[in-house]
């Protein structure tokens, strides 16, 4: 947020853009886990890893939901303006949910992009199962990933790790995976994702500078 705000001068709206961008997981993600338990029933019969995914799903749609009601109201959203700490997070949505109630088709787009992006990440999750041998099926990743995405942002360890491969352990068990198999699929995923990251470092290392508006 702050190389963008350094680029184009617009704080408010940059810090809107970057929460918004977060909270569209909040939305595509669940969907996709409820996506893959309807189109593969069978993933539904698996007991406690079906009804945790199925909650955790479930209670992020609720989450979301009631944050964007609390701040989406004029009345409410506005006390936020020009607020520091979570009051600012709040002034960002009511800003954010303003423009796109104003501008659906953008909206559109944006949800449109994060259902693109998750589903690479759940391609490139079945890949690994796939190279590491993993009776895991196209369905059951988007089932139980998203599930695991969510779960992996509690800030309970260090880049989720740990959080990420222990539910794993829990969603994959039913499939036959074995606990070291699963631990082990986690931490290629993780590694995947550390190494593609690490594309954007010399961007970051570059840094940004402010655009010149013309005279």
């Amino acid at each position: 947020m702050t190389r963008l705000a350094a680029a184009n001068g617009e704080r408010p709206d940059t810090f809107a853009s970057v929460v918004l961008e977060r909270l569209t997981g909040w939305l595509v993600l669940p969907v996709i886990t409820l996506v893959g338990l309807v189109v593969n029933p069978e993933l539904r019969s698996f007991g406690t890893s079906s009804r945790v995914a199925l909650a955790i799903a479930i209670g992020t749609l609720i989450v979301l939901s009631l944050i964007l009601i609390a701040v989406a109201n004029p009345r409410v959203g506005n006390r936020f303006a020009g607020s520091d700490g979570w009051a600012r997070f709040a002034n960002a949505v009511h800003l954010g949910v303003d423009r796109f109630r104003h501008n659906p088709t953008a909206a559109a787009a944006v949800l449109a992009v994060g259902f693109a992006y998750q589903l690479v990440v759940m391609l490139g999750a079945f890949a690994a199962a796939r190279v590491l041998g993993l009776p895991v099926g196209p369905t059951a990743i988007l089932a139980f990933m998203p599930a695991v995405a969510i779960a992996q942002v509690l800030p309970i360890s260090l880049g989720g790790l740990g959080v990420r491969e222990g539910a794993f352990v829990l969603f994959l068990h039913p499939l036959g995976v074995a606990t070291e198999e699963a631990i082990a699929l986690g931490i290629l995923i993780y590694a995947v994702n550390l190494v593609v990251s690490l594309l954007g470092a010399p961007a970051f290392a570059i840094g940004s500078r402010p655009q010149r508006l013309p005279a």
